[in-house]
C-alpha cells in the first residue's frame, strides 16, 4: 500500500509544480543577488550572506533557510491535503472503495507519502541553488578587492585567457581577443562562452558540446596552478592589498584582519594571524632585498596601482592575500 501511494504522489501533477514553486523563490533571489547590487560587498553586512555572495556553493544552505520556515510547510499541507482529499478518478477515496484497509494502514501510507515528499523537495532545491548559485554567484576574489564592476546588462566580455587555448581547440582558425577596460572586472555570469572550450577559469563547467549528467569537482594541482598565477587572481591580490593598506589600519594585524573580513567573512584565528604576520615579514624582507621582483608582480594586470603605496611593502601584502584568495574554504566548500 505504502508503494502504491507513493507512486500515486510522484504522479500527481501538482507534486511537481509545488516542487517547482518551491525551487522559482530562491532562484529568483539569487538572480537579483547576481545582477543587482541589493546584496552586500564582501566583508561587509551579515557574515553568512557575505559568505553566500562570495561563494555561490553555499547557497543551498540560503535557499533552505528561505524555504523551509514558511513555504515548505505551506506544500506540505497542500500535498497532503490532496492525498488525503482524494480525486475521482485516480485518487484515495476511490483506493479506499476498490479495496478497503484499516484506518491505521491508511495514516500510515499517507504519513510515509507526506514525507517522501518533503525529501524530495529538501533535495531537489539544494541541487538547484548548488547549481544556481556555483553559475551566478561567486566571484569572490575581484569583489574583495574592489576591481568588480557591477554593471548590469550588456554584450558578452572576453576577459584574460592563456594565449593559445582557441587556437589550439579550433585548428588556428579562431584567434582569442581579449577585451580591456572594465570588461575586465565584469561578473563572471557575462563571461563569453565558446560552446567547445569554456573560460579557462572557470573550474568544474562542463562541456556545452555534450550533455554532461553530472559535473566533475575539481581540487587538484592544476587547480592551484590557476588560482596562485592567472592574471585575475594576482591582480586582484594586488588590488585586494593596496584597499587593505590604506582602509584595513595603521598595523599589519589590523590589515590582516581586514583582508580576511573581507574574503573569509570571518577574522583570523590566533594561529592563523601568527602564521600570517610571519609570512608577511618574510615577503617584505624578500621584496625589499628584491625591489625588480616587487616592480614586476605590481605590473600584472591592466588596472593601476596606488603610485603613492611602497613598492616592497605593497608587493608584500599582495603575496598575503593571493594566499588568502587561494585558503581552502575561500575557493571550496566542504
Amino acid at each position: 500500500m505504502i508503494r502504491t501511494e507513493l507512486v500515486k504522489t510522484l504522479r500527481r501533477p501538482r507534486t511537481w509544480v509545488t516542487i517547482l514553486l518551491l525551487n522559482a523563490l530562491p532562484t529568483l533571489v539569487a538572480v537579483l543577488l547576481a545582477l543587482t547590487d541589493l546584496g552586500p560587498r564582501p566583508g561587509s553586512g551579515p557574515a553568512f550572506l557575505s559568505a553566500v555572495l562570495a561563494d555561490g556553493t553555499l547557497f543551498p544552505l540560503a535557499a533552505l533557510a528561505i524555504i523551509l520556515p514558511l513555504f515548505l510547510p505551506v506544500a506540505v499541507a497542500v500535498v497532503a491535503g490532496d492525498s488525503v482529499a482524494g480525486e475521482a478518478q485516480q485518487g484515495t477515496l476511490r483506493y479506499l472503495l476498490v479495496r478497503p484497509v484499516s484506518r491505521t494502514r491508511l495514516l500510515v501510507a499517507k504519513l510515509v507519502a507526506v514525507i517522501a515528499f518533503v525529501l524530495l523537495a529538501v533535495v531537489v532545491v539544494a541541487a538547484v541553488a548548488y547549481v544556481v548559485g556555483s553559475v551566478l554567484l561567486g566571484d569572490q576574489a575581484l569583489a574583495a578587492s574592489g576591481l568588480l564592476v557591477e554593471k548590469v546588462g550588456g554584450t558578452p566580455v572576453k576577459t584574460y585567457q592563456p594565449p593559445g587555448v582557441w587556437e589550439e581547440a579550433t585548428f588556428g582558425q579562431i584567434k582569442y581577443e581579449q577585451d580591456h577596460g572594465e570588461a575586465l572586472y565584469r561578473r563572471g555570469v557575462y563571461v563569453f562562452w565558446r560552446r567547445i572550450v569554456g573560460p579557462t577559469n572557470f573550474f568544474d563547467a562542463a562541456s556545452r558540446s555534450v550533455c554532461t549528467v553530472r559535473p566533475s569537482h575539481t581540487n587538484t594541482p592544476l587547480h592551484a596552478l590557476t588560482t596562485l598565477n592567472d592574471t585575475t587572481f594576482v591582480e586582484a591580490a594586488r588590488a585586494l592589498a593596496q584597499r587593505v593598506i590604506t582602509t584595513g589600519g595603521a598595523t599589519d594585524a589590523e590589515r590582516i584582519q581586514r583582508a580576511c573580513r573581507l574574503v573569509l567573512s570571518r577574522a583570523p584565528t590566533e594561529k592563523e594571524q601568527e602564521v600570517m604576520l610571519a609570512g608577511l615579514a618574510r615577503l617584505k624582507s624578500q621584496y625589499t632585498a628584491d625591489p625588480e621582483a616587487a616592480t614586476k608582480l605590481l605590473a600584472v594586470g591592466e588596472s593601476k596601482r596606488d603610485e603613492k603605496l611602497n613598492p616592497s611593502e605593497h608587493a608584500a601584502y599582495t603575496g598575503l592575500c593571493l594566499a588568502i584568495l587561494n585558503m581552502d574554504e575561500a575557493l571550496t566548500k566542504e
